[in-house]
């Protein structure tokens, strides 16, 4: 669980990337998926889901992942 004031591990990997120049900035309580999305629109991570014929040749080769179902509440 993301409190104030206590360091998250994707504020880590944030504050990294930001020092590196990935970003401009750093964010507080940023989610895994937050982190992907910035990634994304940076540029600096391809989007696979949305131009698989960009991947590299191994990439494309990969078995898809498996998707395990959740069970209903």
């Amino acid at each position: 669980m993301q409190r104030l004031k206590q360091p998250y591990c994707f504020e880590l990997v944030y504050d990294a990337l930001a020092v590196a120049g990935v970003f401009s900035t750093s964010k507080r309580l940023v989610t895994g998926d937050q982190l992907l999305v910035d990634l994304y629109a940076t540029g600096r991570v391809m989007n696979a889901a949305s131009n698989r014929s960009q991947l590299p040749e191994y990439a494309q080769r990969q078995k898809p992942p498996v998707i395990i179902p959740v069970p209903p509440l």
